[in-house]
């Protein structure tokens, strides 16, 4: 199906990194803003010898992502036509 990314990233290489992956698996990243205050999100997951796991997170980007940075003339765009193409199927 069809599906598109809103949300930021670091203008960094993990940003890059994920903004190419999502496109090469076809998601739209109209939505995926990139920040220069803040590097992308990252999380480290660690696991003891007892099985004990411990997280470490940074929130970058997400931290700093806001309502302000979502372009919703995309997602209107976006829902216009998803509504278009049920339309279309129903027929």
């Amino acid at each position: 199906g069809n599906s598109a990314m809103f949300g930021m990233v670091g203008q960094d290489m993990m940003g890059d990194y994920l903004e190419k992956r999502l496109a090469d698996e076809g998601v739209d990243v109209c939505g995926l803003v990139k920040s220069d205050k803040a590097q992308t999100s990252s999380s480290v997951l660690m696991v003891d010898n007892e099985g004990q796991r411990s997280f470490f997170h940074c929130r970058g980007a997400n931290g700093v992502f806001s309502v302000n940075d979502i372009n919703f003339a995309e997602i209107e765009k976006l829902t216009k036509e998803a509504a278009e193409i049920v339309k279309e199927i129903r027929k």
